[in-house]
This record gives structure tokens, C-alpha cells and sequence, in this order.
């Protein structure tokens, strides 16, 4: 199946929707390559529903971003389907 990558315009829309969700997601080749991982997850179907919503909490936090919320980061995988992974 292979890694789907967001063209250009689609990187920068969502890297400015990363940051409205949570402002320190500033840094978007780094969030932007976690969306590609993320956007694998939700293509081969494997996980679904709150599974898929813990694994992108799991991918997105941490680090610098210790503190984020399971509504963040559903807001995160709904901007990663509909800016490119679909």
C-alpha cells in the first residue's frame, strides 16, 4: 500500500491546523511526518474508534507535549483525514 504523503498545500493546511489544535505543534516537517505515519494506521484499518484515537495521543504527545488531551487528539486525526488521508 505505501505511505501516503500530503502534496504541499495540504502539508501547510494542516500544519496550521496542528497548531490550532495545540499551539507547541509548531514545528511541522516533525507533526507533518507523524501525520504520514498516522495516516498509514488509518488506511490499513487495523485499529478504529478509540484504539485509533489513543495510538495519534500516543504519537502526538510525549516529548514537549506531555499534557495531550484524548479531545486533541481526535481533533488531530480528523484534520490528518481530511486534509490528505482519504
Amino acid at each position: 500500500m505505501g505511505f501516503l504523503r500530503p502534496t504541499p498545500e495540504q502539508a501547510a493546511t494542516l500544519a496550521a491546523a496542528l497548531v490550532a489544535i495545540e499551539p507547541r505543534m509548531d514545528n511541522a516537517d516533525r507533526y507533518v511526518g507523524r501525520a504520514v505515519d498516522q495516516c498509514d494506521y488509518v488506511r490499513k484499518g487495523e485499529i478504529t474508534g478509540p484504539a485509533l484515537v489513543a495510538s495519534t495521543k500516543e504519537r502526538f504527545g510525549g516529548g514537549s507535549i506531555p499534557d495531550l488531551t484524548d479531545a486533541q487528539a481526535a481533533q488531530i486525526l480528523d484534520a490528518v483525514v481530511t486534509t490528505f488521508c482519504h
